[in-house]
């Protein structure tokens, strides 16, 4: 017996801008120097991983947020057919690449000092490829008292649950923007 959530209807990952060309558009003369600053410290980042928002967040946003998010991620390069252990580790590591902030999106008038994961689970279904699309959906049900549960899919191409994520997180006092000067 088994069954599996209704997986979301999203556009392939062909059909969507990568992280970076994302903050490409965003930089642009105009721009505020504190938010260049903050693309451009984001931008530097060597990260082996090629991530593909469906529904980009505002990331200047005023107004509240829904606290999920749907991700298009694969490891950068190739990893190839080898054990399937390589793969489960290197999916570990793309669950944990800054998906926390998808429970501040309902904050986005406060500031947060920091975030950090303090436990992640993962449940593992099926045999996948790290290094294909796999459409990764995060959601934040409940947030309170400095610790943000998410809960994650991870579903390979053709969509397929893969993976099942929790992970819990603390953050820093956060802070309304207004207060901050």
């Amino acid at each position: 017996v088994q069954h599996q959530f209704t997986m979301s209807a999203v556009p392939p990952p062909e059909e969507l801008l990568t992280q970076e060309e994302l903050i490409q558009k965003f930089l642009n003369p105009n721009l505020a120097e504190r938010y260049r600053k903050h693309l451009n410290k984001i931008q530097a980042e060597d990260v082996p991983i090629d991530i593909k928002p469906v529904n980009p967040p505002n990331m200047f946003c005023s107004e509240a947020q829904e606290p999920k998010q749907l991700f298009w991620v694969r490891a950068r390069g190739y990893i190839g057919e080898t054990d399937m252990k390589v793969h489960c580790c290197v999916a570990a590591y793309i669950s944990d690449y800054a998906f926390l902030g998808t429970a501040l999106l309902p904050h986005c008038q406060h500031r947060v000092k920091f975030m950090v994961s303090l436990d992640h689970s993962m449940w593992f279904h099926a045999p996948f490829r790290a290094d294909h699309w796999m459409l990764y959906e995060c959601e934040s049900p409940w947030a309170g008292e400095s610790s943000p549960p998410l809960l994650r899919p991870l579903e390979s191409v053709p969509l397929a649950p893969v993976m099942l994520c929790a992970q819990g997180g603390t953050g820093g006092q956060l802070c309304p923007c207004s207060r901050l000067g």
